[in-house]
């Protein structure tokens, strides 16, 4: 997708903006601090990101800046409005007040996504929207677990399961992983 495809499928307005394409080609989740917000993002392995920022007609200044280290630190640039979606469109981050993707990681949410993966070995991000606990969630956004995983709420481990981060959690063999 390019840029252009990206403004319509999302239905960004047709003012000045700057689109920024980031790519995590690895295979672990790649920490992003997203300043001067002190966010801290992860980017799910082999996925595409857009940051998107937009400014006013009357005063164009948009870009982002990419500090390139470990993390790496994205400096959004819009006065108008900052985002970050993954490629196809789906909103990961946002500086709107309020954010909407805050309203969809408030503590119930976060609270019924960890008891999930500590009560159903084996959960993995395509998996995790068949759990009937969650659908109440689930409804709202089909890449919910992606969503938590992004914000650090659950990780996902070398297997390619869920996780809660910072929990030791044994696998079926009795390993502690």
């Amino acid at each position: 997708m390019n840029a252009i495809e990206l403004q319509e499928s999302l239905q960004l307005d047709a003012g000045p903006k700057s689109v920024t394409w980031l790519k995590n080609p690895g295979d672990l989740l790649r920490e992003i601090f997203v300043e001067p917000w002190g966010t801290t993002l992860f980017f799910l392995p082999k996925t595409e990101y857009v940051v998107v920022t937009e400014g006013r007609s009357d005063d164009p200044r948009t870009g982002a800046t990419i500090e390139l280290g470990d993390p790496i630190t994205v400096w959004p640039e819009g006065i108008k409005s900052n985002r970050i979606y993954r490629a196809d469109g789906s909103l990961v981050w946002d500086d709107d007040r309020p954010s909407e993707v805050y309203k969809l990681l408030d503590e119930d949410v976060i609270s019924a996504a960890r008891c999930a993966v500590d009560d159903e070995s084996g959960l993995t991000v395509a998996t995790f929207v068949t759990v009937p606990s969650l659908a109440p969630f689930v409804g709202s956004r089909s890449d919910l677990a992606s969503l938590l995983v992004e914000h650090g709420v659950l990780t996902i481990n070398d297997n390619g399961t869920l996780a809660v981060p910072g929990k030791r959690h044994r696998s079926r063999r009795g390993n502690h992983g």
